[in-house]
């Protein structure tokens, strides 16, 4: 298929595309669709520029919206991705959903993982929690549910047989987990036990539909995973997606997202989840009812914090799409009118990743005299000594810092570090003094 599609269609099926899937395709990436739609349309044997005026002038429904969704989403998923969110289950989160249970209840923890492609966020979901409440010794289990709009993914998620290529973390490293697998010829199988505690269903969190109750716990989710899914939806659908996500939330249930994705007017356009801290990373929680009618009473300390949060997630749009100068723009907006220590390593890492070593050691000197205790600028102003031939001003850096860290507990996951423990920094440290 050698025709192109019309500016003009390129127009109209990023909106159509935006109604239907949620998916923002921007003018400057309109072209990227374009090709996408062509691919699809040599799939189905047809001229382009005739099967869009074709798709835009009938009504969407759910089997074309499942054949197209493929060519317009990637499919980048493998076992236990991003292992600092998995540190962040164990030592925070899981605690957490079974305080005041009794433990010796057969009760159920709840996950959805929203978005989930080829099922190995799910079923690595379902390995982690089962073997950490199997240490635990609780008679508590888990169900998961995996949910994709992609009916291809769905159907090789309920096969549970996996490629090396979806082992990237490496089950080497990960050898206590190892047992759950079965090896089937040049493929690892899930173990029967732990694919019966997951199920999949097709769903659009795009679309009209909300989540049947049959695929929902009466009780709602403890868990929803939803990482890198809304960064492709459009302001106004990201809302939508989020209160259907919302509505399917158990009390104190929590929500987990890419840090790009959390709106920066949660408390106005979702009353009902707020932003919590956790171990460093956001997480969004559904609100508890003493506390919804409590709004705006926290004094000027907690609107600083809530302004420090806004600040956070414009941070992490603007890095995540390579606008560091507007990130460095908003950072330095915010530090005009406060001297906070976090705003101030956030600025450093920025200066950093776009080569000005100078402005960064600045910032990180400032952040020090402000906090001497905060680990990760110690670190980075240590590690950045050492990159340019600083040894001298590195070592000594390291070795406060080491000090420092021997007050701490080991498994204390440290602010800012993105999941790594005090013990982790440490190796790392001591590797470096060599």
């Amino acid at each position: 298929m050698g025709s192109d599609l019309t500016k003009d269609q390129q127009h109209r099926l990023a909106t159509w595309v935006s109604g239907n899937l949620g998916l923002s395709f921007p003018p400057e990436r309109q072209a990227d669709l374009a090709r996408a739609f062509l691919r699809y349309a040599d799939f189905k044997g047809e001229a382009p520029e005739r099967l869009v005026e074709k798709l835009l002038a009938g009504a969407a429904y759910g089997e074309q919206l499942a054949e197209l969704a493929p060519y317009l989403t990637v499919g980048e998923t493998y076992f236990f991705r991003e292992p600092a969110t998995f540190k962040l289950l164990s030592a925070e989160i899981l605690p957490a959903l079974l305080q005041g249970r009794d433990l010796k209840q057969s009760t159920v923890l709840n996950i959805w993982s929203a978005g989930c492609c080829t099922g190995e966020e799910a079923y690595s979901l379902a390995i982690f929690v089962a073997h950490w409440l199997s240490a635990l010794g609780a008679a508590t289990r888990v169900s998961v549910l995996g949910t994709d709009i992609n009916q291809e993914f769905l159907e090789k998620a309920r096969r549970a047989v996996y490629k090396s290529h979806s082992f990237r973390t490496r089950l080497a490293e990960l050898a206590c987990y190892e047992p759950y697998f079965e090896r089937d010829g040049d493929s690892f199988r899930v173990r029967a036990d732990i694919a019966g505690l997951v199920r999949f269903a097709i769903f659009n969190l795009a679309g009209e539909q909300e989540l049947p109750s049959c695929d929902s716990p009466s009780a709602g989710f403890d868990l929803i995973i939803c990482r890198n899914v809304l960064i492709y939806f459009s302001a106004e659908k990201q809302i939508a997606a989020l209160k259907k996500l919302a509505a399917r939330l158990a009390p104190g249930g929590y929500i987990c997202l890419a840090p790009c994705e959390i709106p920066a007017n949660l408390e106005s356009d979702l009353p009902e989840l707020e932003r919590v801290e956790v171990g460093g990373r956001f997480f969004l929680r559904s609100v508890p009812a003493e506390k919804a009618g409590a709004a705006g009473s926290a004094g000027l300390t907690g609107s600083l914090e809530t302004s420090f949060q806004a600040l956070t997630l414009r941070y992490h749009l603007y890095v995540n799409t390579g606008r560091f100068q507007e990130a460095i723009v908003c950072l330095n907006q915010y530090l005009a009118n406060t001297e906070d220590s976090r705003a101030l390593y956030l600025r450093a890492l920025v200066e950093e990743q776009t080569g000005a070593l100078g402005e960064a050691e600045a910032s990180l000197l400032r952040c020090l005299e402000q906090q001497p205790d905060f680990h990760m600028a110690r670190f980075l102003l240590a590690s950045g000594y050492l990159a340019r031939g600083k040894r001298p001003q590195g070592v000594e850096l390291l070795q406060h810092l080491r000090q420092s860290l021997a007050q701490v507990e080991r498994d204390s996951l440290l602010p800012f570090s993105e999941g790594i423990t005090a013990s982790e920094l440490l190796s790392v440290i001591d590797s470096l003094l060599q």
